[in-house]
């Protein structure tokens, strides 16, 4: 009997913890990161700190743009210089670090954190993965991400130059309305790759091996936002984030 209890228990206990990965039909923002900056436009990247509570965003473009910190409620509470042009960021929990790539295939950077939790200089390496010059990474436990314009997701193992292809196209109708420059991974099985529908306001979440879709959650974005069809996607904390140029502001709509 007691055997059978914890039998009934443990998929009872699955079957939750499957539910719970599933992504949600409809969203709304439920946080705003706010830039303090005037420097850049093209948002790039938004990463989270879990031990600190911390946001970090990034613009693509200059070297000089700003990376910002910001606190659990979305308030910038420290600004600094980037110090490299980069097509990539995110938050190595691991090695408690930020990492990312540089523009035009150029290499790899890295950015140390003080006891604050806020980014040390720059340090940059000339691992590279050979993609085109614009185009955005994304990771997930060890792994770099990438998405073409013609449908192709790559993996590559972090710091080596051969990589798994996957092609997606085939299972999405519409992929000419997705936002290639902001892909991102979602660390949820059979959801993991996902992209931004600028046509439609819609994540369209990708299994990762198959490349079929998995599921496609409706975004209400501020009446007055526009819909980023280049850049200015990221995702993080469960959430998508969307970059507003013109409010400068990182909205976050929750997914899972």
């Amino acid at each position: 009997m007691k055997k059978m209890l914890s039998f009934i228990l443990c998929v009872t206990l699955y079957a939750g913890i499957a539910f719970a990965q599933a992504p949600k039909q409809n969203a709304s923002h439920d946080i705003v990161l706010t830039i303090n900056s005037y420097d850049g436009n093209n948002g790039l990247a938004v990463a989270y700190n879990a031990k600190l509570n911390l946001y970090y965003s990034i613009f693509a473009g200059n070297q000089d743009y700003p990376i910002e910190v910001h606190d659990g409620s979305g308030r910038s509470v420290f600004s600094t210089s980037i110090g490299a042009d980069v097509r990539g960021m995110w938050f190595n929990d691991k090695k408690n670090q930020l990492e990312g790539i540089l523009y035009d295939n150029k290499g790899s950077f890295v950015m140390k954190l003080d006891g604050s939790g806020y980014p040390k200089p720059v340090e940059t390496s000339g691992a590279s993965y050979g993609m085109e010059s614009q185009c955005v990474a994304a990771f997930f436990k060890g792994n770099v991400y990438f998405v073409n314009d013609y449908g192709y997701l790559f993996k590559f193992k972090q710091g080596q130059k051969k990589s798994k292809e996957v092609k997606i196209t085939d299972a999405y109708t519409e992929w000419f309305s997705l936002n290639t420059y902001g892909v991102f991974h979602t660390g949820k099985k059979g959801y993991e790759i996902g992209l931004f529908n600028f046509i439609n306001n819609t994540v369209v979440l990708f299994n990762e091996k198959t490349g079929n879709v998995g599921a496609i959650v409706n975004l209400d974005l501020p009446s007055d936002m526009e819909s980023p069809d280049s850049f200015k996607v990221s995702y993080c904390n469960n959430r998508v984030f969307l970059y507003d140029g013109y409010e400068r502001k990182w909205y976050g709509f929750k997914i899972f």
